[in-house]
């Protein structure tokens, strides 16, 4: 009975130490104060911000080339304006009109013409993150910014897009670009037992001086354009200053809401209902 208990306990740790290669938990959460203790609460509240904030994330490399970009703008076609029609904007707060049905007096929108710079928000469809499905959380998203159980609801809160002042238009060249990620700031609202952790995620964009990506064991070469590493690409374009713009040409912010198991999204003052939801058009921004 002894060794089987023994067995037993073995197994159990090696499961752990397997399961914590790929759930980031955090030692802190398995903490959170249960009972109103406001001094346990405030410590466990750092303890969290402190996890996260210094969690190294990555670099993610990618190439500049049209392929991505011009797919996204196909994609939209049907559910965006013509960059060449120019039309007052529409009240706030009013729906769009239904799209026709192809017809002769309603053809189908033409297909864009392959871009040579790099569109506002286009960068979504670089820059993302390549995990093997057993590294994944049960909803499919990355367990990049998880502060660990019981935080199993994710939801998107907002975001921000900036493009350096000054830096122009991005050219869709095939050039190797970087992403640096990182935590700028965590928050937890809400009564004991019923937080929710918001995340402040920071990306930043900047092209790449030569041979940071060999980092990732891609085996890819950097066009013999320098040897600068992972650390160096993040002194470049990482700043503990959000202001600070170091050499980052696009700066990319996102807020999540992570909340536990069960909880609404209503209580994250977050409508997840699609009615509520009312539609706007886009409106391209301009390159001078």
């Amino acid at each position: 009975m002894r060794s089987r208990h023994h067995s037993f306990h073995t197994l159990h740790c090696l499961c752990t130490r397997k399961r914590s290669r790929f759930r980031p938990a955090l030692d802190c959460v398995n903490s959170i104060p249960h009972r109103q203790n406001a001094t346990a609460a405030s410590s466990w509240h750092a303890q969290l911000r402190d996890s996260l904030v210094s969690r190294r994330i990555p670099l993610i490399f990618d190439d500049l080339v049209p392929g991505p970009s011009h797919r996204l703008a196909i994609s939209l076609a049907s559910y965006l304006p013509s960059s060449s029609t120019s039309k007052p904007a529409p009240p706030a707060n009013t729906p769009p009109p239904p799209s026709p049905s192809p017809s002769p007096s309603h053809p189908p929108p033409s297909i864009p013409p392959e871009p040579t710079t790099l569109s506002p928000a286009h960068h979504l469809v670089y820059f993302n993150p390549a995990l093997p499905s057993t590294v994944l959380l049960p909803d499919g998203t990355d367990p990049t910014h998880h502060p660990g159980l019981p935080f199993t609801h994710r939801l998107w809160a907002g975001g921000a897009l900036r493009f350096k002042p000054g830096c122009g238009s991005i050219p869709l060249d095939g050039a190797r670009w970087v992403c640096v990620e990182g935590v700028r700031d965590v928050r937890v609202s809400g009564k004991v037992g019923e937080e929710r952790v918001w995340v402040d995620v920071e990306r930043r964009f900047g092209r790449c001086v030569g041979g940071g990506e060999r980092s990732m064991g891609s085996g890819m070469r950097g066009g013999g354009m320098g040897t600068e590493d992972e650390e160096g690409s993040r002194r470049r374009l990482w700043s503990e200053e959000e202001d600070d713009w170091a050499d980052t040409a696009i700066m990319e912010t996102r807020t999540l809401v992570f909340l536990r198991d069960g909880a609404p999204a209503a209580d994250a003052g977050v409508s997840g209902n699609r009615a509520d939801r009312v539609g706007r058009i886009i409106r391209g921004r301009s390159h001078q």
